[in-house]
């Protein structure tokens, strides 16, 4: 999608006017056709729920005879999603809880749709592959925690794909993927902004939402990014897990770890004075923002989400400012790279008892 017409939509979903009303039958439109795909997963992925615990039981009858260990008695799979159309903080999340698991024991392995990549069938992502190849999302996931990913069009496919060619699995995470419903899950957590919300409450095409917020009241943890909004956290279940994540940014990292010598736009707190900040996410200001909150000044260039970088996307007239962007869009500019481009490192912190708590409930699976 065009960056303008991005930003323009955007704008429009989160506040009340006539432009989301004039929307308001393409909505009904497109709620219709969402709750028929929704049954349409469910019933589906109740009959695969069956197969994947026979699958899970083969795997552990196999370990047992082949390696003498008892792995999971079975696989859950876990998907981190939101209901809204652009960034909430889902992929530092989903780090975070990898990293949380991880910490506990568990191997855990990881699926994905890899949006814009060449994948038309289950791949293992590798160092070798390429941002375009399997996508951006996957590829930051693989070089922050070297864990099998599965990259396809199927999420489904992807965790067959994912139990056959890696041994020892204990948990799966989904990327996204909530509104999958033909992916048999056994957790699912929202990731939600809460500085964002759910805009004017309306379904696309009208508002941001791709489902309406009482599917929050299905899921079993929401997790709220930086705090929470009062009204929509007490109309959850009281059986719901709500807990925080916080974001944390940290000082911007050569892309090459080449020396950069212009130390006049470098303020005392580690921060530059002045960057261009280049952008292509789903919630381009949110980057903008937290450089600002370190008193950075911010030439912003917002470009399309998962947008495939060149180098004349970087041609700005004075090559001695800093060019900041995330870990997602370093991706796909470490061949392009010169000296005075950074990365700037984004960090999630889950509350331990969230994660407690999730444990709690799929530990009979182990």
């Amino acid at each position: 999608m065009n960056q303008q017409i991005q930003n323009f939509l955007i704008n429009q979903w989160y506040k009340k006017n006539l432009f989301s009303w004039m929307l308001w039958p393409f909505s009904i439109l497109y709620t219709f056709l969402r709750q028929r795909d929704r049954r349409r997963g469910l019933a589906l992925s109740r009959t695969r729920l069956l197969e994947w615990k026979q699958l899970c039981q083969n795997k552990r009858l196999a370990a047992d005879n082949v390696m003498h260990q008892t792995p999971t008695i079975e696989i859950p799979i876990i998907v981190i999603g939101n209901l809204i159309v652009g960034g909430s903080g889902k992929t530092p999340t989903l780090l975070s809880l990898y990293f949380a698991l991880e910490k506990r024991g568990f191997k855990v392995g990881i699926i994905s749709r890899g949006y814009g990549s060449e994948c038309s069938e289950p791949t293992l992502v590798e160092k070798t592959h390429t941002a375009q190849q399997v996508g951006d999302e996957p590829l930051l996931l693989f070089l922050k925690t070297s864990a099998p990913i599965v990259v396809s069009p199927d999420r489904w496919q992807a965790a067959l794909f994912l139990i056959q060619k890696v041994s020892l699995i204990d948990i799966i995470l989904s990327d996204d993927g909530l509104q999958h419903e033909a992916l048999p899950r056994h957790y699912e957590i929202i990731v939600m902004d809460g500085r964002r919300g759910i805009g004017n409450g309306k379904l696309l095409p009208a508002g941001p939402l791709r489902d309406s917020w009482a599917r929050a009241n299905l899921v079993d943890m929401v997790l709220w990014r930086e705090q929470r909004i009062d009204s929509l956290s007490k109309s959850l279940s009281k059986r719901i897990i709500q807990a925080s994540v916080v974001m944390h940014v940290s000082i911007p990292q050569p892309i090459h770890n080449r020396p950069f010598y212009y130390d006049g736009f470098w303020q005392k707190n580690g921060w530059p004075s002045k960057v261009h900040a280049v952008c292509g996410i789903a919630y381009p200001q949110g980057f903008f923002n937290a450089l600002k909150s370190h008193g950075v000044y911010v030439i912003e260039h917002a470009f399309p989400d998962h947008w495939q970088f060149s180098k004349t996307d970087f041609e700005f007239d004075d090559v001695t400012i800093p060019i900041c962007m995330t870990e997602k869009d370093a991706t796909k500019c470490a061949e392009i790279a010169k000296s005075h481009w950074f990365v700037v490192p984004l960090r999630a912190e889950i509350e331990e008892y969230a994660v407690d708590a999730m444990m709690s409930k799929i530990a009979p699976m182990h």
